[in-house]
């Protein structure tokens, strides 16, 4: 597997986490400090997810997948796992302790050492994507001349085809 398609299933692994806590989070409304802890471990799992998916945009530009990664596929499914587990749990979830042990069973596997890893193996290409923004390397926008050019070649077309 490579970087980007391990980035963007890490990413989709983050928002199940995030959906995950989310309803649990509105099934136990009651309890204001259950709820409240678990609405910024959503919002946590959210911001991840976006980072993770912005690497992938900067991995865009430069057209790469990034490296080859042997290991990740095993440790992304293993998490898989867990969430799913954790999810059927949830949906037997009586009591507001429950909610506790299912976030425990989440934060207790290796998420945080894929994520961080997949941060270090994707940080060369946003430093190099800002670098091209800094150094205003990438082209200009200029789209009202690009329209203009598309506008002059319909023309072209429709004057050759006449």
């Amino acid at each position: 597997m490579f970087l980007r398609e391990a980035l963007c299933r890490d990413a989709e692994i983050q928002e199940d986490i995030a959906n995950l806590y989310a309803n649990l989070a509105s099934r136990y409304a009651s309890d204001a400090a259950l709820t409240s802890r678990l609405k910024e471990m959503e919002w946590r799992e959210r911001r991840r997810s976006r980072v993770l998916l912005a690497i992938v945009a900067a991995q865009a530009v430069s057209e790469s997948d990034g490296p080859f990664l042997v290991h990740v596929p095993l440790q992304l499914a293993r998490l898989r796992k867990t969430v799913a587990d954790a999810r059927h749990d949830a949906l037997s979830a009586v009591e507001p302790v429950c909610a506790v042990e299912i976030a425990e069973k989440i934060e207790a596997c290796d998420r945080g050492a894929i994520y961080q890893s997949l941060l270090e193996l994707g940080r060369s290409e946003v430093t190099r994507l800002l670098r091209l923004v800094d150094n205003q390397l990438l082209p200009p926008c200029r789209e009202r001349v690009h329209l203009a050019r598309l506008h002059e070649a319909a023309q072209a077309l429709a004057s050759a085809a006449s």
